[in-house]
């Protein structure tokens, strides 16, 4: 009995190291794992919107405080800021979409900034 907890809580070890947690807060979708937050907009977001022309974002390895202005987004519908989900370092951004919003979509669930938790 006791060799299969072991296995066991080896197991969860493992499950929880590797998982991730995704969720949408302040019309921001939020991916947390491992101390990273990988974030992009919201389907709901990107309807209110409209067809997006301009991403303003910080500019790699920036510190940010959690409420801090994270994105600006503006649309032919209306211009939005996005707050800060975390504290944290700016550590990867997807030039891709930051610099050709034409290419967001809601279908593409794409990211546009990631932080590395503090």
């Amino acid at each position: 009995m006791n060799q299969l907890k072991k296995i066991l809580q080896q197991f969860l070890a493992i499950f929880n190291h590797h998982s991730s947690e995704t969720y949408q807060q302040n019309g921001l979708q939020i991916t947390e794992k491992n101390g990273l937050f990988e974030v992009g907009l919201t389907n709901q977001i990107l309807e209110e919107v409209g067809e997006i022309s301009f991403i303003k974002s910080p500019d790699l390895n920036d510190q940010i405080n959690q409420g801090d202005q994270l994105l600006d987004v503006e649309g032919g519908k209306v211009v939005e800021t996005f707050p800060a989900p975390t504290n944290g370092k700016i550590v990867a951004l997807n030039s891709a979409i930051i610099d050709h919003p034409n290419n967001l979509s809601e279908q593409s669930q794409q990211w546009l900034v990631t932080i590395k938790s503090n």
